[in-house]
């Protein structure tokens, strides 16, 4: 299983029928665009790309996710994860447009920590 990144800017789930793809914003490196559904099969994927943010020195990192269709609880466990790390630097993750099912998510895990906005500012 892909564990993260590889070189250049865009990135899809093992296999030719990806469900999903991760990709860093265009001239914004700290802004990480997810595309379809995030479960099992491609939270290695965000878990990469939220990594390479963090370690690339950024402290406030932006998950698009308006062009997400679904998240399960994998998905949800690497945006904890990513939250908690950059939390402890002082930093902040922040999730525009999060899905329904994201949303069902955090409202049943009752998690406050993941910061949530409707749209990024451009």
């Amino acid at each position: 299983m892909h564990t993260g990144p590889p070189s250049g800017n865009f990135w899809s789930s093992p296999g030719d029928t990806a469900r999903l793809s991760v990709r860093p914003r265009t001239g914004r490196p700290d802004h990480v665009v997810v595309v379809g559904e995030l479960d099992m099969a491609g939270a290695p994927l965000l878990e990469g790309a939220l990594r390479a943010a963090i370690h690339r020195g950024h402290r406030d990192v932006v998950v698009d996710a308006r062009q997400l269709t679904f998240c399960d609880a994998a998905g949800l466990h690497v945006l904890i994860a990513a939250t908690a790390e950059l939390r402890a630097s002082g930093g902040q993750l922040t999730v525009y447009g999060p899905c329904q099912a994201l949303q069902a998510l955090l409202d049943v895990v009752e998690d406050a920590t993941i910061e949530l906005a409707p749209a990024p500012p451009d």
